[in-house]
């Protein structure tokens, strides 16, 4: 699944195979050669995936592992701060795109929640200095974490076939090839060029500065319509800061269309839309099926935010 996903979105697939090699668990992890994948028992062979609202390792393992195949072995970066980015985030959100087709964006909302919480345990452990993406230079809470978040949120946003435009594009233009070797400036040139002028500056929150949002849900009232739906008056606030690699914090202006949605008893979203929102309290009118019992700002957890349990309140009639 992954090798035709990879072939059909990046750049063809340079063998004529592709192994998996099981070695014993004295370690676990697995690593990507060329063609060639040892791959340890403990994470994937002895593993018995049973209960759907857990991460399913193995295939996620395996699709980054093969995502290897094309960032790290057809693009090689230069040895320069941004390489881990070309290497392990692309590595990352490739395996994303499995995991999303396989298994659908419910699972995928489980790793990015997933992902959210361990971003932020390593950058308050952080012991020198945190970089931004586009000069990550081994942190593995940037370049995984943080990565997986980054693209993700970029897909969201601009579209999955402009973003495969940029991909497919910049692969095209640097795989196989000598020096100079390619940047992550490179790659994030392609990022501007398929990204509307209204949201560029989202990619300087993402890739270019380190940028953590504050949005919270203050109240959600629900009224029902003739039709057996429901209109939800929604307050919410937002903020947004940028930080220095010390972890210092500055105000910085909230302006950029955030999901604003409903979601029933068992999580499941009854509606969703993609609103402007500002910095301080933005009100909204939200129409959604009968059954919402919590709604707020960012549901599905998208953002880079400190704390997102309180993005979504439970809603009154």
């Amino acid at each position: 699944e992954s090798l035709a996903l990879y072939s059909k979105e990046f750049t063809p697939y340079q063998f004529r195979q592709a192994r998996i090699v099981e070695f014993p668990a004295y370690a676990a992890f697995a690593q990507s050669f060329a063609n060639t994948i040892p791959f340890s028992e403990d994470i994937g062979f002895v593993q018995h995936w049973t209960d759907p609202t857990r991460i399913d390792v193995a295939t996620y393992v395996t699709a980054h592992e093969i995502g290897h195949q094309w960032w790290g072995h057809q693009l090689v970066p230069a040895d320069q701060q941004g390489a881990s980015m070309l290497v392990e985030t692309f590595a990352q959100y490739s395996a994303l795109l499995v995991m999303e087709q396989h298994y659908g964006k419910d699972q995928v909302r489980r790793f990015l929640k997933y992902e959210l919480d361990r971003y932020l345990l390593g950058r308050g452990t952080e012991q020198k200095q945190e970089q931004p993406l586009v000069r990550a230079d081994g942190a593995s809470y940037v370049h995984y974490q943080k990565g997986a978040l980054a693209l993700y949120a970029l897909q969201d946003a601009i579209g999955e076939p402009a973003i495969d435009d940029a991909i497919s594009a910049f692969l095209k233009r640097w795989r196989f090839t000598g020096p100079p070797y390619a940047r992550s400036v490179d790659l994030i040139a392609e990022f501007r060029r398929v990204t509307p002028a209204a949201l560029q500056p989202l990619i300087a929150d993402l890739f270019e500065t380190i940028t953590l949002y504050d949005v919270r849900a203050v109240s959600a009232a629900a009224r029902r319509q003739p039709d057996g739906s429901e209109a939800i008056e929604l307050v919410v606030s937002a903020r947004k800061v940028r930080a220095d690699g010390a972890g210092n914090e500055s105000e910085a202006p909230f302006d950029g269309e955030v999901d604003i949605g409903a979601l029933d008893a068992k999580g499941n979203v009854v509606a969703i839309e993609k609103r402007r929102v500002h910095s301080g309290e933005n009100r909204f009118a939200l129409a959604a099926k009968a059954g919402a019992v919590r709604a707020g700002i960012d549901p599905l957890c998208k953002l880079i935010d400190r704390d997102p349990s309180d993005n979504t309140v439970a809603v009154t009639r």
